[in-house]
């Protein structure tokens, strides 16, 4: 029995040994595999939207960036409904979770942190003083033509209690900082 347990011990660092050699994914690339199992019709990049964009929301703890966390914006037929007119804009919340970035890639840990952005492709995405600046174009090019938008929300940080508290929508008739829950 005692010999079973130190092969099972042995085998078992092997794999954690072996799986610790894959070189650590930027967000970018964890979203795109992600993106690549739960959708499709990816389009790449073109002159309207820019696929697979990153800003960093927290550069976590020094050591390792542990906490880090990126909002990754892309698009696609979320679900590969065909045809039903699902192709949107996404945007995906990644975590460098539980290991530094010497050790492990980060995961995703919301898919859909802002679920009242109704986009069809992104193209600009970024943030100033907690502020995230999206701008891309509404409803199918097809059907509806081309209809740019901006929307404005404000990134009120992980710790907020309520996960659909992370980002606070600006109103666009009433400019000015906007304000986090407390």
């Amino acid at each position: 029995m005692r010999n079973v347990l130190q092969l099972a011990g042995m085998l078992f660092l092997t794999a954690c040994s072996q799986g610790s050699t894959e070189r650590w994914l930027p967000p970018e690339e964890v979203v795109q595999r992600y993106s690549r199992t739960v959708a499709c019709q990816i389009p790449n990049n073109s002159p309207n939207y820019r696929q697979y964009v990153t800003i960093p929301l927290d550069p976590g703890s020094n050591e390792g960036g542990f906490g880090a966390l990126w909002l990754v914006g892309w698009s696609g037929d979320l679900g590969c409904m065909g045809g039903t007119g699902t192709h949107a804009a996404q945007l995906t919340l990644v975590m460098q979770n539980g290991f530094s970035r010497r050790a492990v890639s980060p995961v995703v840990i919301d898919p859909q942190p802002i679920p009242e952005m109704q986009l069809w492709s992104i193209s600009h995405l970024s943030i100033d003083d907690d502020v995230i600046t999206i701008r891309g174009q509404s409803g199918n090019p097809q059907i509806t033509g081309n209809h740019f938008i901006e929307e404005r929300y404000r990134w009120c940080g992980q710790s907020t209690t309520h996960k659909n508290q992370r980002f606070i929508k600006q109103n666009p008739s009433k400019p000015g900082k906007i304000s986090c829950p407390t």
